[in-house]
């Protein structure tokens, strides 16, 4: 019999394979983890791409805190889109569309869609 079947060798290679887990779940559950992995930023982004990987690595709790407070933000912003589109009667599909280009786009669309009225109903 190989020896890789052997007992001793399956529970190394478990031991080894829990250990590298236990690595793996301390390093990416900590709080400071350079909100998602700095050293992933494309480099065709040029100088941004530095910079990204320079406050990550550096700063990594001011980065979360941004990225936290711009989640925190648009989300804020999708729930006024969504009650205004409801409060100027627009229809479910429409008051969809906005909220989620809110989401996305934040007070670029915004912008777009304070002025907006909907459509005169003929009645």
């Amino acid at each position: 019999m190989r020896d890789c079947w052997s007992a001793s060798s399956n529970f190394r290679f478990i031991t080894k394979q829990l250990s590298s887990l236990e690595e793996y779940h301390s390093v990416a559950t900590r709080p400071h983890m350079a909100t998602v992995s700095p050293n992933k930023v494309p480099s065709f982004l040029g100088p941004f791409a530095s910079l990204a990987v320079f406050m990550g690595t550096t700063y990594p709790n001011i980065c979360l805190l941004l990225s936290v407070f711009a989640v925190l933000m648009h989300s804020l912003e999708a729930a006024f889109a969504g009650k205004l589109c409801h409060d100027r009667d627009f229809s479910a599909g429409a008051t969809a569309k906005w909220t989620v280009s809110t989401f996305f786009f934040g007070g670029s669309s915004l912008v777009r869609l304070w002025p907006a009225k909907p459509p005169y109903k003929i009645v």
